[in-house]
């Protein structure tokens, strides 16, 4: 049972909304000087070693039993993956047309309650928003100019990324972390664990030789970290126990709006009409999956 939101909830709710937008520029502008994963990794790792540093030194206390650290390690191993082709998708795509394609995530999340043990299959309006989602993320894709294979791994690396998100979303909502583990403590083991993973993932893959800071990267790899990771995520774990499933997806329509002000303002690279064609068939997908689960009471 959900208690009534108060002023603490919206504000990471806002947060959310506004600071998520940003990151798809910003892991765009950082990984020109450090390797995805390495990137992520770095930012992760710091922004959950703060977080519980500062729980620690308030008495909190870690999670005990298999159970809970089994649930904790699944997670970051997911937080782990998603991040880490989010951020490589970056390699190719920009920061609006990432942040509108990781939007999908509300219409993957149907598919996987539909496909878990005991869901319950996609109402008409679902199946229609998955199609006209699917329609929306092939429109983005530039065909007309020649797809190349670098190019269609990054699309490839960003869808990835959003289903692995959502399973990650469909385990949590399911497993009732809410109940076993305090929220922050949960963020603060995800973000850590999942910056260790990516670190080793990325000198296992070779990216070490890759890393080539400059100001620039820097800057934004420090924003990442700060706002992105430490605020961002700690705001959506928070955001995710306490307020309605069909609230908290409302970011996924502010966004990739956010996304597309920065890349247009900031860093000089205008979205286009194709991105506004295709993000009003992507919204309308994940606006007619959120409508349909709602009438069935699962959001």
């Amino acid at each position: 049972m959900r208690t009534r939101a108060t002023w603490k909830v919206w504000l990471a709710w806002a947060a959310v909304c506004l600071l998520w937008g940003t990151t798809g520029p910003g892991i765009r502008v950082a990984v020109r000087s450090m390797p995805p994963f390495l990137q992520g990794g770095v930012r992760f790792t710091f922004a959950g070693a703060l977080v519980l540093g500062v729980l620690m030194v308030r008495g909190r206390k870690l999670p005990r039993g298999w159970t809970a650290w089994r649930d904790v390690l699944l997670v970051s191993l997911l937080l782990c993956l998603s991040n880490g082709l989010f951020s490589a998708g970056f390699l190719t795509a920009t920061g609006a047309v990432g942040t509108l394609i990781c939007s999908t995530v509300a219409i993957w999340i149907s598919v996987l309650e539909a496909l878990r043990p005991g869901g319950s299959r996609p109402g008409l309006k679902a199946i229609i928003g998955l199609a006209v989602g699917i329609v929306g993320v092939a429109a983005l894709i530039p065909w007309q100019a020649g797809l190349s294979l670098r190019d269609a791994a990054g699309y490839g690396m960003l869808l990835l990324a959003a289903l692995v998100w959502s399973t990650s979303t469909v385990y949590q909502r399911h497993r009732r972390f809410g109940d076993r583990i305090d929220p922050f403590m949960s963020a603060g083991l995800q973000l850590f664990l999942a910056g260790v993973m990516m670190c080793i993932a990325g000198v296992v893959i070779g990216e070490l030789p890759r890393v080539h800071p400059t100001s620039e990267g820097l800057y934004a790899l420090a924003y990442l970290a700060v706002f992105g990771s430490l605020v961002g995520y700690v705001s959506f774990i928070y955001m995710l126990e306490k307020l309605p499933a069909d609230i908290v997806g409302i970011y996924t329509y502010i966004n990739p709006l956010v996304a597309a002000a920065v890349d247009q303002f900031v860093l000089r690279e205008p979205p286009g009409t194709r991105f506004w064609a295709a993000a009003g068939l992507i919204m309308l997908g994940v606006y007619l999956v959120q409508r349909s689960e709602r009438e069935k009471g699962r959001i």
